[in-house]
């Protein structure tokens, strides 16, 4: 949805559901800053210096605050160059020398974040 830097319970009718909503942004996808057209002005690859700096910040602004998770979205096919795998590394070296810094998979985060289930739903 775009719409919290926080994993949250997504609602209908103002009664939450069981699906979680993990955060997402555009700054924290490979595509826009490495996919480009010959025809459209401006679309243009970034250096990965450029994207490592961003993500990097973008990981210091999240992390400043309680329960923010960093989501990235990456594409084989797009980040598996050798420029873009250094880039990848000096971000998780980057990463990692933050204290707080948990590596999960989104099943984890999900299981963080939904409810456990009382004992008359099981």
């Amino acid at each position: 949805m775009f719409d919290a830097d926080s994993p949250y319970l997504l609602t209908q009718h103002r009664q939450p559901t069981d699906i979680v909503e993990l955060p997402f942004a555009w700054a924290l996808d490979d595509a826009p800053f490495f996919l480009y057209s010959s025809r459209i002005p401006g679309r243009v690859m970034f250096p990965p210096s450029a994207v490592l700096e961003t993500w990097q910040r973008e990981f210091d602004g999240l992390a400043a605050e309680p329960d923010r998770v960093f989501v990235l979205a990456m594409h084989p096919q797009i980040i598996g160059r050798p420029s873009r795998m250094w880039l990848l590394e000096e971000l998780i070296r980057h990463a990692r020398s933050h204290p707080h810094t948990w590596f999960a998979r989104c099943d984890e985060i999900v299981a963080k974040v939904r409810p456990a289930p009382r004992s008359s739903e099981v």
